[in-house]
């Protein structure tokens, strides 16, 4: 599908109907009021596809320039996951990055499987940081996959997660 919006701040407001109704069966996007809009990544997403014409002619390239500069790094492990079948929401809420739901699951009404921290390969992770964010994943009910992007944008996922020790 051809998608067309206004992207203001780090959204895009998407005001087509038939665009809306695609966009919601693919569980892209979200609904505040009477506006419909995608996030950063999934704009960055369809753009990178060809799918999504901008009204100010914004590219992906413009986009990723002047947004943070871990903003290509993100994008990519959202690309990855949304390539692969998952759901994949921001998380910031939460504490992190992304929420990676399962598989063709409607996120409204499922629990997400996982919660995504992502960072650059050379960066030096603080232990204390570390357990943290394990607590906080394991508290949401969820595994943490630290999600660690190299250079050359490939990625390597480590999965935290609670196992049960037989008796």
């Amino acid at each position: 599908m051809k998608l067309k919006g206004f992207f203001s701040g780090n959204k895009t407001i998407i005001k087509d109907n038939d665009s809306k109704s695609w966009l919601i069966s693919k569980f892209y996007g979200e609904k505040k009021g009477p506006i419909y809009f995608l996030d950063l990544y999934e704009t960055l997403y369809f753009l990178d596809r060809g799918n999504l014409t901008l009204e100010k002619k914004e590219s992906f390239e413009k986009l990723i320039k002047v947004q943070k500069k871990e903003t290509l790094e993100k994008y990519t492990v959202f690309k990855h996951f949304r390539d692969l079948g998952y759901i994949i929401k921001t998380g910031l809420k939460f504490g992190f990055d992304f929420r990676v739901y399962p598989k063709g699951k409607n996120p409204e009404k499922s629990h997400s499987k996982y919660v995504v921290w992502v960072v650059k390969e050379k960066t030096k992770i603080n232990t204390n940081e570390l357990a943290r964010a394990i607590r906080m994943a394991l508290g949401l009910n969820t595994d943490l996959l630290l999600a660690v992007v190299g250079d050359d944008l490939e990625i390597i996922t480590y999965n935290f997660s609670r196992i049960e020790l037989q008796k």
